[in-house]
């Protein structure tokens, strides 16, 4: 099933020359200019769950479209926002959701935003992302992309990126519980990075034969 997902980044936020980085709050224009983001998302859209980074300038961009929004649920902060190892650890935040949260916005920073963007789109953002900036997204956490699809006499080799290795595995047990293949067994599942956005994927290989 597919999300509603909304990127945020936190609004404009005072410098950090004398306090933690973790510590910065919002400035006066980032909460003005929330308030009225938050006015004019309310208008058109509506959330199931908001998740934000713990640093204090995400939870309070949080706390404000919240307030807009109308919505009293409780807003969860997870390290992982904040500080991923990798796109798939910034998309964990969703493992736990329920089958009713499906509209999700996440409060987070630069430069993850624009990696986990152009990770889910498959290019590179145009421009990265300003202060305030929401960025919706359709979405299918299980999202595997298929490269290559070759078949020589019954046996076939098939190749591709996915989202997380357990996809792999998904897809592989999808094919071998179908009429038209056997034997169908996966290979790989490496990690890799890609070298024009920095995000990371799997490529995989899936072996079988194809039934006439």
């Amino acid at each position: 099933m597919s999300l509603s997902l909304y990127l945020i980044r936190h609004e404009d936020a005072e410098p950090g020359h004398d306090i933690p980085d973790a510590h910065r709050s919002l400035t006066g224009l980032g909460r003005r200019r929330m308030r009225a983001t938050s006015a004019l998302f309310a208008s058109r859209e509506q959330l199931d769950i908001i998740l934000t980074s713990p640093m204090v300038r995400a939870v309070q961009t949080a706390e404000l479209l919240a307030a807009g929004l109308g919505h009293d649920e409780p807003i969860k902060a997870d390290r992982a926002i904040a500080e991923p190892q990798s796109v798939g650890d910034f998309l964990s935040v969703l493992d736990g959701l329920r089958a009713d949260q499906r509209r999700v916005a996440i409060v987070g920073h630069e430069p993850t935003l624009s990696y986990v963007s152009s990770h889910l789109l498959g290019s590179r953002l145009p421009r990265s992302f300003s202060k305030g900036m929401i960025l919706a997204l359709d979405w299918d956490p299980k999202h595997v992309w298929i490269t290559s699809f070759t078949e020589t006499a019954g046996a076939f080799v098939l190749e591709g990126g996915a989202q997380s290795d357990p996809d792999v595995t998904q897809l592989a047990k999808r094919m071998q519980a179908s009429v038209y293949f056997q034997e169908v067994t996966p290979r790989g599942g490496e990690r890799l990075i890609d070298r024009d956005t920095g995000v990371t994927y799997y490529r995989f290989t899936i072996t079988g034969k194809v039934v006439y």
